[in-house]
């Protein structure tokens, strides 16, 4: 269990690395290509290959998500994406199961890019499909989600923010709609190191268990402190924990750990 007293303590130390720089000068003229905001949706379309780790702690499971991912241009203003996740499950009170979870498919288009592409906005469209086993809680979802990116480089600060609109075609949480929201600050504090602090906002809109309780979801908060190092030339580790700040949450704690590749 993550302390709190340690949770602030890692935030703060965050904050002040973002927002008030630390021993070492920032770097100048850092493109947006070279952040990754771990959480928020990246406006950039470009040759990528991506691992993530996913661990979540919820009330009722721990469960851990591998996933590769493969970035693909297919022109310089539309690219796609394709992720294959696998999934650890630990419910509290059944056995542990692992296995292939649920493909992502996701589409994405560049509706505005400044001369310099220190300022992007981009649309897109994504598919999770059904390929993970429901009945083992592995997945079994169909879901789409039309969203929405943009990135901007101010000063030395580089700045990434998305919104989402999830709606639950089929699987357990059939006919749930959410709509999620994040922001992401990074400051380059030197050649290789990128500290960052994201807030991400998320509520449930409408589901049938809600419909039928007569209720709609609580809004969820959560804060989550970062960092980018970069490891080689065209590679990149992220590292980060998701704290939640409000009562309505779906986990307690995540820890995310990604190493993204620009080929």
């Amino acid at each position: 269990m993550i302390r709190r007293a340690g949770a602030g303590a890692l935030v703060a130390g965050c904050v002040l690395a973002v927002f008030a720089g630390v021993a070492a000068p920032a770097a100048a003229q850092v493109p947006l290509d070279a952040f990754f905001p771990l959480l928020t949706r990246r406006p950039v379309i470009e040759h990528e290959i991506e691992m993530r780790t996913v661990h979540e702690n919820r009330h009722d499971r721990r469960a851990t998500t591998a996933s590769l991912g493969i970035e693909w241009p297919i022109l310089p203003r539309w690219g796609v994406a394709l992720s294959l996740p696998l999934v650890f499950s630990d419910p509290r009170a059944t056995p542990s199961t692992a296995g292939a979870g649920d493909i992502e498919l996701e589409s994405q288009l560049i509706l505005f890019a400044s001369a310099d592409r220190r300022a992007l906005v981009t649309a897109g469209l994504a598919l999770t499909l059904p390929t993970g086993s429901e009945h083992r809680g592995l997945g079994g979802e169909t879901v789409i989600e039309p969203f929405a990116a943009v990135g901007l480089v101010a000063a030395d600060l580089l700045i990434v923010s998305d919104v989402g609109y999830i709606m639950t075609l089929a699987g357990p949480r059939r006919d749930q709609r959410r709509i999620h929201a994040g922001l992401t600050v990074g400051r380059p504090t030197g050649r290789y190191l990128i500290p960052l602090l994201a807030f991400t906002a998320a509520s449930t809109l409408e589901s049938a268990d809600d419909r039928h309780a007569g209720r709609r979801g609580g809004f969820e908060l959560y804060v989550a402190p970062g960092v980018n190092v970069q490891i080689a030339p065209r590679a990149t580790l992220g590292l980060g924990v998701q704290l939640p700040l409000t009562r309505a949450r779906v986990a307690d704690y995540a820890l995310f750990a990604t190493i993204d590749w620009e080929l």
